[in-house]
């Protein structure tokens, strides 16, 4: 998805550009903006063309290796926005050049029609997929981060149902047969925690900080780490059950277990009770931000929040108070649709 939109618009602006020496222009200012490339503003028009038909030509041949050299081996999180200030800016400030030769403006309309084209295929090929099912909770904590992060993905839809995770090609993607799994270019994670952990790490600078406020301070990061074990190894196993027995099996027809049910509660009320201490002292669960620890609990939470269960984070003011901070963000929302 990452510079799909861009893609479109550079179609459009492309059609309603009547001199071709403007729309050279806007090539070379595209360009330059998704590079970051200073120097490229001082190549020969006729040598830019060229740059640009040759990596559109290796991006069209799947010579990935050759398109690198230039591109890099990922896309900017920001290059949408950057290509879409870019044209703004072109189309305010730049006045039309007259000094380009009629061989000159072909070339370069071919060139900003094959560059485009070859960015959305790279950015097919190099962008964030998650390979889940939008329902799974684990699947949930990936997409939550991505859109914390503000960062464009494709969602590659797995049929739990039909058992497609349990069968190629998705077990070349996690051998273990649970989703999700993740691609971001050339790297291929599964485990929705370590996932996350990536996302938080490589785009640091990106949306919100999902790490501690100083990420180098190893004291704050292992009290995150802690609230991370957490949640994982004593949060999350009951509250899976959870919402197995009062959420998941009403979708397969079933019917839920009330022994379990109260068997599995009063695990999580004695879970939450350490939570209620924790938050008498600081905002979240691993200080006065939110960080990953209080995300991995967002999307099993909102499927509790539709059950009995409600009731034990209502019972506890400084866990009800956190569950309602952290289920409203906005990010929390999106997941929701």
């Amino acid at each position: 998805m990452r510079g799909a939109h861009a893609i479109t618009g550079l179609y459009g602006i492309l059609a309603d550009i009547q001199d071709l020496a403007s729309a050279f222009e806007c090539i070379s200012f595209v360009w330059i903006s998704r590079l970051g490339n200073v120097e490229a503003a001082l190549l020969p028009k006729q040598d830019l063309v060229y740059k640009l038909s040759k990596v559109g030509q290796a991006i069209e041949n799947n010579d990935l290796e050759a398109a690198c050299l230039v591109l890099g081996k990922g896309i900017d999180t920001g290059w949408v926005k950057t290509v879409n200030l870019a044209f703004t800016k072109v189309f305010c400030l730049l006045l039309p050049t007259h000094n380009v030769n009629k061989n000159d403006r072909e070339s370069s309309k071919l060139a900003f029609v094959s560059s485009a084209s070859a960015f959305e295929k790279w950015t097919s090929l190099t962008g964030i997929k998650v390979f889940g099912h939008a329902a799974s909770t684990a699947t949930r904590r990936v997409l939550l981060t991505l859109h914390e992060k503000n960062l464009d993905f494709e969602l590659v839809h797995v049929e739990l149902k039909d058992g497609e995770h349990k069968k190629e090609p998705f077990l070349s993607r996690n051998p273990f047969g649970k989703v999700p799994a993740f691609e971001d270019g050339d790297l291929k994670l599964f485990e929705s925690r370590a996932i996350t952990q990536y996302i938080a790490h490589r785009y640091e600078e990106e949306g919100t900080n999902l790490l501690p406020a100083d990420s180098k301070n190893i004291s704050h990061y292992a009290i995150m780490a802690i609230g991370m074990e957490v949640e994982a190894h004593h949060f999350d196993p009951v509250a899976s059950k959870l919402a197995w027995e009062q959420v998941f099996k009403l979708f397969y027809g079933m019917t839920t277990d009330q022994a379990v049910v109260e068997e599995e509660e009063a695990k999580l009320a004695t879970v939450l009770d350490v939570y209620e201490a924790r938050l008498k002292e600081f905002k979240y669960l691993a200080g006065e931000t939110f960080t990953l620890t209080d995300l991995h609990h967002i999307p099993v939470i909102q499927y509790l929040l539709g059950t009995p269960t409600k009731k034990l984070f209502d019972e506890r003011p400084h866990v009800s108070e956190w569950v309602a901070e952290i289920t409203n963000r906005p990010a929390s929302q999106k997941i929701l649709q």
